[in-house]
């Protein structure tokens, strides 16, 4: 992708993030799963977006582009759209992705003092 394109989708990804936190919703970024020759073909261009999540996403990502390599003959009809038994394992890996962010942001969140007493 070229950079303008590039700039302007990370640009898009952290206003819709932003507008999702200003309701309390949290949004995590995961990589979509690719068949072992796409992603060969493709790596040049994988690393740059990767490089530009990292740097100017403002979105937690749950995995790296290498952890959703299959072979290609997990796929059935596009180097994205995973069979049942792949697409299980990857839906179970981005599960435990979130969870595992959850309790992350829920033990990092400071307690309220306020009213520890319970009473009003």
């Amino acid at each position: 992708p070229d950079d303008h394109t590039l700039n302007k989708a990370i640009e898009t990804l952290n206003q819709f993030a932003s507008q999702c936190r200003d309701r309390g919703v949290v949004v995590y970024f995961a990589y979509p799963p690719f068949a072992r020759s796409t992603y060969a073909q493709s790596l040049a261009a994988i690393e740059k977006i990767q490089h530009c999540i990292m740097t100017d996403c403002t979105i937690p990502t749950l995995n790296k582009p290498a952890d959703n390599v299959h072979d290609d003959k997990c796929f059935f009809d596009s180097s994205y759209h995973l069979q049942a038994e792949a697409g299980h394992d990857q839906s179970t890996q981005i599960a435990d992705a979130i969870s595992r962010n959850m309790r992350l942001q829920h033990a990092q969140k400071p307690t309220d003092q306020s009213n520890a007493s319970g009473t009003f």
